[in-house]
C-alpha cells in the first residue's frame, strides 16, 4: 500500500526527522566525548627510560590521540626513597638540569614548569610541556646538555600524560542536553506522522475487497 504523502506530511516527516536525526546525533557525540576523556586520562604518550645525570640524547615515540587537552606533560619518575623529598629538595637537586624536548616540529625547554608546582602529582617531576600536534605518532628527542649529578646510578623514567582540567567535557555535556532538547522537539512531529499513516493503513486494508482471507458470501 502506497502512503498518501500531503503536504502537511511532508512537514512534519521533515520537522520530525531534522530534529530527531540531530538529536540522536548530538547525544552520540555527547556519549563518545564521555569516552574519549576517559581514554585520554588513562593514555601515556611517550614513555621509556632515561638517564638525566649526564649529557645524551633518547628518542621515543609520542603518541597523540587529539588536540582537545588542557595539555600535555612529561614527567620524570623516581625510585621511592626519591618520593619521599619536598618539592624544594627536588627542586634543588634538579638545578643543574639543562635539556630540550623536541617533538615534531616543537621544541621545549625544561625546568620552568617544576617551579609552578606546589605539589607534585604521582610524586613526579614535571619536566617539560609537550606539544599538542593532533592525532598520530610523533618522534620525540629528549636531549640532555647538562645532567644531574645526584641521579647517577638511579633508575629513571619518563612518562608523558594528558593534564585534563575538566573542561575538556563541555563538549559531552552540551551534546547530551542539546540531544535530548531536540529529539523532545522531535517527538511531537514525529508521533502524529507514524500515528497518521498506520491509521490510513488500517482503514485501507480494512477496506480493501481483495485482502487475503476475504471470500465472496453465496447469492
Amino acid at each position: 500500500m502506497r502512503v498518501k504523502w500531503t503536504v502537511g506530511r511532508i512537514i512534519l516527516a521533515v520537522l520530525a526527522v531534522g530534529f530527531l536525526g540531530i538529536g540522536l546525533t548530538s547525544l552520540w557525540l555527547g556519549f563518545q566525548n564521555d569516552r574519549d576523556f576517559e581514554t585520554w586520562g588513562n593514555h601515556l604518550l611517550m614513555e621509556g627510560p632515561v638517564d638525566l645525570s649526564e649529557p645524551g640524547e633518547f628518542t621515543f615515540s609520542c603518541v597523540q590521540l587529539s588536540k582537545i587537552p588542557h595539555s600535555a606533560q612529561l614527567r620524570l619518575k623516581l625510585p621511592e626513597e626519591f618520593q619521599e623529598k619536598d618539592r624544594e629538595e627536588l627542586m634543588e637537586m634538579m638545578a643543574p638540569l639543562e635539556a630540550t624536548l623536541t617533538v615534531g616540529p616543537e621544541v621545549e625547554l625544561n625546568m620552568p614548569l617544576l617551579l609552578k608546582h606546589r605539589t607534585l602529582r604521582d610524586k613526579q617531576v614535571p619536566l617539560f610541556r609537550i606539544p599538542l600536534l593532533g592525532k598520530g605518532t610523533h618522534e620525540a628527542k629528549l636531549k640532555v646538555e647538562h645532567g644531574v649529578p645526584a641521579l647517577k646510578g638511579v633508575p629513571q623514567r619518563i612518562e608523558g600524560r594528558y593534564r585534563l582540567c575538566g573542561c575538556e567535557q563541555l563538549v559531552g555535556v552540551v551534546g547530551k542536553v542539546l540531544g535530548t532538547v531536540l529529539i523532545l522537539l522531535g517527538l511531537p512531529f514525529a508521533i502524529p506522522l507514524v500515528c497518521g499513516i498506520l491509521r490510513e493503513r488500517k482503514v485501507t486494508v480494512t477496506a480493501d475487497p481483495t485482502r487475503p482471507g476475504k471470500t465472496d458470501e453465496p447469492s
